[in-house]
């Protein structure tokens, strides 16, 4: 395991995190071998038919609830943007490889493929986790003093309208869109990488209950509805190089990102009323 799955680890199992974050992946994660294009594509399909999950056994004076899942289509700007992004990705991700085996004949284990992609993974889910929740405080140890000063700019000022639930539904390391090295002035220097990922990220959203269904049921109804988005995020990872030879297990942390509002901005929509 890399040092930022490492380092996750290291997080949940202290406990800084005092209740369990809400949003968690459900669906099996996947390397960087093989972009997506046909994710993001699928993305912008019409919502499929909603069906509600109901729980409880009818009785009368039990408590029912529903689920309803609506997926969200694209917007058209950002649909054909993201799938240029991903048409170009095997390229990219290719060159960008390329150089990494360059880099590592000037510094050894500078960069290793395969704990880069298992940790990384890893540090999405729960960074995206903890920032949808708005909590930063447990990230002090994987985002940069830079990216945190950024995010807290960012962050929505209004605290009293009812907050959904978020979770992550799938996600999925798709590729690299760059990497490369900058020199430091005192003589060492920094590595960094940018990794394109792909989320189903889902809000849920408590609604109220239908009065004329309960009493025409005798049972207490309440009833949410599951938002569902699908996305591309780009985040850009570094860790040191030092120049007296071989490089020490990598201590990544995340650097920057493509969007700093969160939690996300216009999701879930707002529902009319």
């Amino acid at each position: 395991m890399s040092q930022v799955g490492a380092r996750v680890c290291h997080i949940r199992e202290c406990g800084t995190h005092s209740r369990e974050l809400p949003c968690k992946a459900a669906a099996t994660t996947e390397s960087a071998g093989g972009a997506g294009p046909m994710d993001v594509a699928d993305a912008g399909k019409p919502s499929e038919p909603s069906h509600g999950m109901e729980r409880g056994n009818g009785l009368d004076g039990e408590e029912k609830s529903f689920e309803r899942l609506e997926v969200l289509p694209f917007p058209a700007a950002r649909s054909a943007q993201e799938g240029f992004l991903v048409m170009m990705l095997p390229w990219r991700n290719l060159f960008a490889l390329g150089k990494m085996v360059v880099l590592n004949i000037a510094f050894p284990r500078a960069f290793e493929v395969h704990d880069f992609r298992t940790g990384v993974t890893e540090a999405f889910k729960f960074v995206h986790a903890a920032l949808s929740e708005g909590d930063h405080g447990p990230l002090r140890d994987l985002l940069s003093e830079e990216l945190i000063e950024k995010l807290a700019k960012e962050q929505p000022q209004d605290k009293h309208t009812a907050k959904p639930r978020y979770e992550l539904h799938e996600t999925r390391l798709l590729g690299l869109l760059r990497a490369w090295p900058v020199q430091l002035p005192e003589g060492d220097g920094v590595l960094k990488v940018q990794a394109l990922f792909y989320a189903e990220e889902d809000a849920i959203v408590e609604t109220c209950a239908d009065a004329a269904r309960a009493e025409e049921d005798g049972a207490a109804q309440s009833q949410s509805i599951r938002y569902r988005q699908k996305c591309l995020h780009a985040w850009t990872f570094e860790r040191p190089l030092f120049d007296d030879g071989e490089q020490p297990p990598g201590d990544w942390y995340i650097a920057d990102m493509d969007r700093l509002s969160w939690p996300p901005v216009h999701f879930p929509p707002p529902r009319e009323v």
